[in-house]
C-alpha cells in the first residue's frame, strides 16, 4: 500500500497557490486560474501515482 497522502495534499496546496497568483499578479480571470491550476493538479496527481507504483485509473 503506498502513502501518498502528504503529496497530494502538497500538490493541492500548489494549486490553491497558483490560483492565487495567476489571480493576483497575472490578474487572470478567476475561472481560467481554477480551470488552468485543476489541469496542473490532475498532472501532479498522476504523476505521484505514477512515482509511487498504482496502477492507472
Amino acid at each position: 500500500m503506498s502513502h501518498t497522502g502528504p503529496a497530494l495534499l502538497a500538490a493541492l496546496a500548489a494549486s490553491i497557490g497558483l490560483i492565487i497568483v495567476l489571480c493576483g499578479r497575472f490578474r487572470l480571470h478567476p475561472f481560467l486560474a481554477i480551470v488552468l491550476s485543476t489541469y496542473a493538479f490532475g498532472l501532479l496527481a498522476m504523476g505521484i501515482g505514477a512515482r509511487s507504483g498504482a496502477p492507472p485509473a
